[in-house]
């Protein structure tokens, strides 16, 4: 969940984030005196708006700017078909250190959104692609495996990864199956995982 933009007006406000709008109140707000929030989807907030009264129009129009502008962005870019494992590991229980900072990458750097989240585990979804995470405090980086992203646009995702100091290997073309594949390597090193963003050449 990465941060995008907050506007406020009096001791309320709302946030836009990549993948919600939270409305909230300060402490001392008039409908709750201790504070409260509340979250909306961009679907809900477009189709029907705004779940609270009382927001200044010209802040609306600012936020139904920066959704439409967001969920475009969104909608536009290289999407996750699908993932398999390479090494044999399980990919809805792939042991990580500790669990908050392995979130915060799949997040920033993968562009993953949390769909559930505890102490101890977390899953991850990228358009249709899904992965789960579990702490193994004792996780040793150098014995961990890899697994493939199946991906629209190869040159799409490393353009969206590249530049941000991250170990991550040129384009080459791959043959397995009977099926030439172009490929692309990220080495992770926290928890030592390696990404092969893989789409497959058009045959014929």
């Amino acid at each position: 969940m990465a941060f995008i933009k907050d506007w406020t007006w009096g001791r309320e406000g709302v946030t836009l984030y990549d993948d919600h709008i939270t409305w909230y109140e300060k402490e001392g707000a008039v409908r709750f005196a201790s504070g409260g929030a509340c979250d909306q989807s961009f679907e809900s907030f477009l189709q029907r708006g705004a779940w609270v009264e009382g927001a200044p129009p010209e802040i609306l129009a600012e936020l139904t700017q920066a959704v439409q502008d967001h969920v475009a962005k969104r909608d536009a870019r290289a999407k996750f078909k699908s993932t398999y494992s390479i090494s044999g590991d399980d990919l809805s229980a792939l042991p990580v250190k500790a669990i908050g900072p392995a979130v915060a990458y799949y997040q920033s750097v993968l562009g993953f959104s949390v769909v559930a989240s505890d102490e101890t585990t977390a899953i991850l979804q990228r358009d249709e692609a899904q992965i789960g995470l579990v702490a193994k405090p004792d996780h040793e980086p150098e014995r961990a495996g890899s697994f493939a992203i199946t991906v629209t646009d190869l040159d799409a995702i490393r353009s969206e990864l590249d530049g941000r100091g991250l170990d991550l290997g040129d384009i080459r073309v791959d043959e397995w199956g009977g099926r030439k594949h172009r490929v692309c390597f990220l080495r992770e090193f926290e928890n030592g995982y390696c990404y092969c963003f893989t789409q497959p050449l058009a045959q014929g």
